[in-house]
């Protein structure tokens, strides 16, 4: 089938995500959600980490939001009952699980909670990640292949009782690299969807990549996030969540979990993006980049079944593994080398940098999150 001339997606609508890595207690992380509604956002991402929902959600209108819920399957499944009685009318929750075991077990831990959840919630939205594999040095054909793969053998059986399926992934500050990985992931999938119609609807959703933030600049960490949430609304993501930025530097600034809600209220409001369909349809460099990405995502998809015999064996036998570190170790040598450059982290470092959090090693680069190996 020919796309070219076709919107890649349906439009650029994108929902403001907040989201809570770490809270001393519920009571905190419920104030922290309602301060983040009063700014702008428009989607909550709770980790179920304590049972006290009452005082999680309190206060909050979650049928008006789209709920995105994290933990293990009994969590996910008490959180569900407790949504479900409290607010029987809820509109859109995405729920993400937990793995608690090795990755044989991935497989049935998703059916299962699956299978639990759409008892209380019929028309949820199974949702996987591949943030841990972006932060490892995944490249962006690799990591979508991962993503797609987690769908299918996690969900295939599933794809007839489900009506919408989330990939969220990382996003980085290389604009066209990542607008255009998931431009191909929807191109993938509604091809897909031309021949096998009882594919669910899929939906991206987005977290900026921290991997190279700079300790030393956190004011450019905020020009990056920026461009990294621009590059994700462009490429069809439907929920976007930025990082805080000031977790690089040694002064607390609150100011900046403001700034990463104003962004995306800025691209929004100011840039319009959600009345088009993809504003990068038709462009000629944008639609040859998103067939060759896609042609790479699926050059991984098939060496993840026929080299590493489906994704759980491939992850088992540590095969992932190795295609992520020679991936990683192609990056490192880069940055090292200075062919890829970071601003404020090996090229146009700031004359007067912000102190760092914490002692930094030789083999560690400013950003102090991920290990660059030299080679």
């Amino acid at each position: 089938a020919n796309t070219h001339n076709l919107p890649a997606f349906n439009n650029t609508d994108c929902e403001i995500v907040y989201r809570l890595n770490e809270y001393k207690s519920t009571q905190e992380a419920n104030a922290l959600y309602l301060k983040a509604l009063s700014s702008g956002a428009t989607a909550l991402w709770y980790h179920l980490k304590q049972k006290n929902l009452d005082a999680l959600f309190k206060h909050i209108e979650t049928p008006y939001l789209l709920n995105i819920l994290e933990g293990t399957a009994t969590e996910l499944f008490d959180a569900g009952a407790y949504l479900k009685r409290q607010m029987p009318h809820l509109s859109s929750v995405w729920a993400m699980l937990t793995p608690t075991e090795t990755p044989n077990s991935w497989k049935h831990q998703y059916q299962t909670f699956v299978f639990k959840l759409q008892k209380e919630l019929p028309a949820f939205s199974p949702m996987v990640s591949t943030e841990l594999y972006h932060a490892r040095g995944a490249s962006p054909a690799f990591e979508m292949a991962i993503g797609l793969s987690m769908l299918l053998e996690f969900f295939s059986e599933l794809f007839s009782n489900i009506q919408e399926i989330v990939l969220h992934a990382a996003v980085s500050e290389l604009f066209f690299n990542q607008l255009v990985k998931f431009r191909a992931l929807h191109r993938i999938w509604n091809l897909w969807k031309n021949t096998h119609p009882e594919l669910p609807n899929l939906k991206l959703s987005a977290s900026n990549s921290l991997r190279f933030y700079s300790a030393s600049d956190p004011d450019s960490n905020l020009l990056r996030s920026a461009t990294a949430a621009l590059s994700a609304k462009l490429g069809g993501v439907s929920a976007l969540h930025l990082h805080q930025a000031y977790h690089h530097v040694s002064q607390s600034r609150p100011d900046y979990e403001h700034h990463a809600i104003a962004q995306q209220l800025l691209i929004r409001e100011e840039m319009l993006l959600h009345h088009y369909a993809d504003v990068s349809c038709g462009s000629y460099f944008l639609e040859s980049y998103t067939d060759a990405m896609a042609e790479k995502i699926l050059f991984w998809m098939h060496a993840i079944q026929t080299e590493g015999k489906g994704l759980v064996k491939a992850l088992e036998s540590g095969w992932v593994d190795q295609q992520l570190s020679q991936q990683a170790q192609r990056m490192d040598q880069k940055f090292w080398e200075t062919d890829v450059k970071k601003i404020g982290i090996n090229a146009f470092i700031s004359p007067n940098p912000m102190p760092l959090t914490g002692k930094v090693s030789e083999s560690v680069f400013p950003g102090l999150t991920f290990e660059i190996k030299r080679s």
